[in-house]
């Protein structure tokens, strides 16, 4: 892909341990990842990503909403597990947590003005402005 202004990045890391300064970026998109953040690790999560980000800088995250997945486990945090069948016919149980338009409200209180919360089909995608 070309980006003329050369002011578009892309990066393969780890979540939890991003190669990047604080502040060092002006915005974060992310698709489909936070569902799959154990509740245990998500405060963590979000400090660590918000701290990249520049007062104003603005944070966009896009997931799956709840509708009607077969729910096969939770645990003693709350996390929700599904059972995933690759194309090899392995079978895989990963966390797959249905995060709310009030789950984001607590969790950014005080920390980012929530400037967007919009539910589509099959989707919610969630834009705010770190304060």
């Amino acid at each position: 892909m070309c980006y003329p202004n050369n002011n578009v990045s892309f990066l393969l890391a780890d979540i939890f341990n991003l190669p990047m300064k604080k502040k060092g970026v002006s915005a974060i998109l992310g698709c489909f990842i936070l569902s799959h953040i154990p509740f245990q690790d998500f405060d963590i999560f979000l400090n660590q990503t918000n701290n990249l980000v520049p007062k104003g800088g603005k944070v966009i995250f896009v997931d799956n909403l709840f509708i009607g997945q077969p729910i096969n486990d939770k645990d003693e945090f709350g996390n929700l597990y599904q059972t995933r069948r690759l194309n090899d016919g392995k079978n895989y149980k990963i966390i797959k947590n249905y995060l709310s338009e009030e789950f984001f409200l607590s969790k950014l209180s005080g920390v980012a003005k929530i400037l967007n919360y919009r539910q589509l089909e099959r989707t919610w995608i969630l834009m705010y402005e770190i304060l």
